[in-house]
């Protein structure tokens, strides 16, 4: 049997069959009730499909009963446009537009449509029509802006933006002409206008300004902009605080501030400005800077609350720069993070900023001589910490705590700078008074920080056996899952092995290794080191003794006297922290000694003489890793 072929007609019926049963469709489901809503889905759902027949008949039908509804006008455009049918749409928007001549919208899309269906001569026409209507209004020009913006219409858009700009203002359509050439990277006109627009509107220049930082994420705009906004910045300070906010994205902090002292220092909006400034010069880590700006605002302030917040602000600054040491071990050598037998003094380095000495006798002055109400107590404690973890002024750190606690601190600082105070006593080197202090606190305060931090001042007060006692009832109510469980656990743990169960000799070599750890915890380290050192040439068969030779190569290796602290290490072999031994000469050689070879060389013992070590798989990661940053 011969199958007939399918013609353009045999399509036209078919589309005449469609558009029935659209609307056959579409009247039941009117008649049943059917909400507009569901008919508006039912169009989109067919014009998702590529159904544009169907989706055409009842959009149209949709308009005709509500013809201010936007959506449905918006849809018919884009659906006649996607399928292509322009001429459709041409008779359809023709038809609209004799029944409604005063619609600029309709006139609008109409103008759109011939002018895409190639009809120059009718899209003139309409234009030359419209335009006597409507050309006293600036939403016309609007429209027919959009239109050309949307084809990409070059010549047209600027000889309109011309024509306009002489009949209404000189900056009309700036805004929306900037974000035409941004989006296509013609950065150059983008920034012509921008500046046009903020050069009227100064006060409303804050999306302006979003968009100018967000184009200087291209790399070849950077140059453009900072040109553009360099040579237009004397028409107002609003250029030049965007240039400044551009300086800071781009990480020139001293560009951005010399633009923020052009903008003053004078008016309470100016001190806001330079607090908000110096905030982000903190989250970069541009603490220099944040110093300087903090200073400006101290000299330069009435408000004494503000002045307050630059106090706080400024010590911050000066707190975040007691950095750790500037590598991270391969693995935990000693106890790390252990309330009771972790030493902070030996994770601090300090500031290398060359004016530190000199902020921080400012920061003195400006809090003695004013007031600052409700943040003194914060400012004290502050300036406490910078001379405790950074100068390891004892004596000054304690004055500022104490200074603070009679600022009247809330309940959560008063409880810090309690804490802090016991440790300021054992810092100075009067375990027994930090002990007495903080004993007296845990009569009325019996909070877990406080029982922990008398434990700690126990142990280096206390017979060794009391400080058990301790131990054993903090563990009758202390909750497996609190933070310090662990430690307590490794800190009884030491004592049981190397006192309790241990031999007299035991006793004494673990009764110098506890008065070591005071010493480093009061920043002597060589007089740590020689108590080590008796402790080595009289204790040489103590339980401690390996320990005791780890803490002070460590110690060494602090104060950078790394060939000390290897030939200390190599006194290791055979003991229970050979491993760790092993590895820390490793990292010694690889970052001290810069002696990749060695390094590895130690590294790989561990692979071949310790397949058993808790620390093998993180040497073995940090083989691979080193290996292939020597190869690339």
């Amino acid at each position: 049997m011969k199958v007939k072929s399918f013609t353009k007609r045999d399509q036209k019926v078919k589309n005449k069959i469609t558009t029935l049963i659209v609307g056959l469709l579409f009247a039941i489901l009117i008649g049943q009730g059917t909400s507009f809503k569901a008919s508006f889905k039912t169009a989109q759902m067919f014009e998702r499909k590529g159904d544009y027949n169907a989706a055409i008949s009842i959009y149209t039908d949709l308009y005709s009963k509500n013809i201010n509804d936007q959506r449905v006008f918006r849809s018919l455009i884009n659906v006649y446009k996607k399928s292509e049918k322009l001429q459709e749409g041409i008779t359809f928007f023709e038809t609209l537009y004799q029944s409604n001549p005063l619609n600029l919208q309709i006139g609008l899309t109409l103008f759109e449509f011939y002018y895409l269906g190639g009809h120059k001569l009718l899209a003139e026409t309409t234009l030359s029509k419209l335009e006597a209507q409507f050309g006293h209004l600036e939403p016309f020009y609007r429209g027919i802006l959009q239109i050309y913006m949307n084809e990409g219409l070059e010549k047209e858009i600027l000889s309109l933006a011309r024509r306009v700009r002489q009949q209404f203002h000189p900056t009309l359509f700036s805004q929306e002409l900037g974000y035409y050439y941004q989006a296509r990277r013609v950065y150059d006109r983008a920034m012509d206008e921008y500046i046009l627009y903020l050069s009227q509107n100064k006060d409303r220049g804050y999306y302006i300004s979003k968009r100018i930082l967000k184009m200087s994420d291209e790399p070849e705009s950077i140059s453009i902009i900072d040109k553009k906004l360099t040579q237009s910045s004397h028409i107002h300070d609003r250029i030049i605080f965007i240039l400044a906010d551009f300086y800071f994205k781009q990480q020139q902090y001293q560009k951005a501030f010399q633009l923020h002292v052009q903008l003053g220092a004078i008016t309470p909006k100016d001190m806001s400005r330079w607090f908000k400034f110096a905030n982000q010069l903190q989250k970069e880590l541009a603490y220099s800077h944040s110093i300087h700006a903090f200073e400006i605002i101290l000299k330069n302030s009435q408000d004494s609350h503000m002045r307050g917040q630059a106090l706080i602000g400024l010590g911050k600054s000066f707190e975040a720069q007691i950095t750790p040491t500037s590598y991270t071990n391969i693995i935990d050598y000693y106890y790390n993070d252990n309330l009771f037998l972790d030493t902070p003094m030996l994770s601090i380095t300090h500031i290398t900023n060359s004016h530190l000495n000199s902020s921080i006798a400012f920061y003195d002055s400006v809090l003695t001589g004013h007031s600052f109400s409700n943040q003194s107590a914060q400012a004290y404690y502050r300036l406490g910490e910078i001379h405790y973890h950074v100068n390891q002024d004892f004596d000054r750190a304690f004055s500022q705590y104490q200074s603070s606690l009679k600022n009247h601190p809330n309940q959560n600082l008063k409880k810090t700078l309690q804490l802090r105070i016991a440790d300021t006593y054992l810092a100075k080197g009067d375990p027994q008074k930090a002990f007495r202090y903080i004993d007296s606190l845990f009569v009325n305060q019996q909070s877990s920080d406080v029982e922990n931090k008398r434990i700690l001042m126990a142990f280096h007060t206390l017979p060794l056996d009391t400080v058990m006692d301790f131990i054993e009832s903090a563990f009758t109510h202390i909750n497996p899952t609190s933070s310090s469980f662990n430690d307590l656990m490794e800190l009884r743990e030491l004592i049981q092995i190397h006192f309790i169960k241990g031999s007299e000799m035991d006793k004494e070599a673990f009764q110098l290794f506890v008065k070591a750890d005071l010493k480093i915890r009061q920043s002597r380290l060589m007089e740590a080191i020689e108590t080590i050192n008796y402790l080595q040439e009289i204790f040489q068969n103590s339980s401690i003794y390996p320990l005791a030779v780890f803490r002070k190569s460590l110690v060494l290796n602090h104060l950078s006297k790394s060939k000390l602290a290897l030939e200390s290490l190599e006194l290791l072999k055979d003991t229970f922290i050979e491993d760790r031994a092993i590895i820390l000469t490793g990292q010694i050689y690889e970052l001290n000694q810069s002696n990749i070879h060695n390094a590895l060389k130690s590294y790989h013992r561990i692979l071949d003489e310790f397949p058993e070590s808790i620390y093998f798989q993180p040497v073995r990661y940090h083989i691979r890793t080193l290996e292939e940053k020597i190869k690339s």
